[in-house]
Parts: structure tokens; sequence; C-alpha cells
């Protein structure tokens, strides 16, 4: 009849639209499960690479601390001396795999422990003044003054690279010397002084800082 026609395509369409419901809730489900395997992947995959990142630092500070120990002679002073630089990288630009690595090169070259890390401390503003970054101003200075420390000597080579970096080491060192001499020094009669191996690594060092 007319009206089971009608109940016939009515039913039909309802069907095709029930289907129609499952077919697209079914396709968002496994869209949703995919993305969420990638985000749980992605996840995982940033857990494993931190992990490895921190157990590479673990291992590399405790190689660090065991060279502490052998250079201050005690365990104790070792962690004291670490938890000092720790404590300063955390207040100023400085990063602490820098201050460890210059406060080591100044032991190497014949400084004591705790005066490598006064110096260190001490040469965080003119590193930070110099134009080609912290970093690398830390570096310079601490070779000049490892240089200088190991000579015994004020050395015009390292003078002159600090120079160079934007340091004024020169003025610095005449203004030092004029202290210690009791007199007027200036920059040419310093440099003059230093060529003839005049001054002593520790009015060079205390110039600088």
């Amino acid at each position: 009849t007319a009206i089971g026609s009608v109940i016939s395509t009515v039913g039909g369409m309802i069907g095709g639209a029930i289907s129609g419901i499952a077919n697209f809730v079914g396709q968002a489900v496994g869209q949703i499960a995919s993305v969420a395997g990638q985000i749980v992947g992605g996840v995982a995959s940033k857990l494993v690479e931190w992990g490895t990142a921190s157990i590479q630092v673990a291992g590399r500070f405790e190689q660090i601390q065991i060279a502490f120990e052998v250079m201050t002679g005690s365990a104790t002073k070792a962690k004291a001396v670490l938890d000092d630089l720790i404590q300063f990288a955390a207040v100023t630009p400085f990063q602490i795999q820098d201050l460890l690595k210059s406060t080591q090169q100044l032991v190497a070259m014949g400084f004591q422990v705790d005066i490598a890390v006064g110096i260190i401390k001490r040469l965080g503003n003119v590193a930070a003044a110099m134009p080609e970054g912290i970093e690398q101003g830390l570096e310079r200075i601490t070779r000049a003054i490892g240089v200088m420390q190991s000579k015994g000597t004020v050395q015009a080579r390292e003078m002159t690279r600090l120079a160079q970096a934007g340091v004024p080491a020169w003025e610095a060192l005449a203004r030092r010397l004029s202290i210690t001499a009791g007199r007027t020094i200036g920059v040419g009669e310093a440099m003059r002084m230093v060529e003839h191996r005049m001054v002593t690594a520790r009015d060079g060092i205390m110039a600088i800082m």
C-alpha cells in the first residue's frame, strides 16, 4: 500500500542515516585514537630524551666532583666548592659548566682552589662587559690570568689579547702600578715594564680584577 511504501522509504532513510552516523563516529574515534597515540608517543620520546640527558649530566657531574676532590684533597671541601659555584651560577648569567671549566683551568695553572673560585667570582662584571659575550669573555680572561700565573710575570701578548677583546687591561695595569710605585705611571711606561719582565703576575692579575 501507499502507507507501507512510505514507511519502507522512511525506514530506509533512517537506516542510512544511522549507518552514516556510525561510520562518521567510527572514523572520528579512529582519528582521535591516532592523534592520542602520536601525542603519547611524542611525550614518551621527550621523556626518554630528558632522561638520557639527565643521566649524561649526572655522570658528567660525578666526574667533576671526583676531579674537585682530587684538587682539594677532601670530599667535603670539594662539595663546598661545587655548592658555592652552583649558587653563584644561579644568581648570575654564568653557566655552571663554564664556571667549573674556568676554575679547573686556574687550578691547573697553579692557583689554589679557593683562590681560583674567588677570582672567577670577581671576574663576573669584567667578562659580562666584553663584546664577545660572557662565556667567551670568561674563557679569555681565565686563560690570560692562568698564563700570567704560570709565567710569574705579566705577558704582553695576553694583555694585548685582553685589550683587543674590549678589556681596558693596559689602563688598569697602569693604575695598579701607579698605586704600588707611589707615582703616576702611564700606559706607555707600563708597556715597557711588561716588555722587560718587570711586572709581577700578582700586579697583573689584581689590575684585571
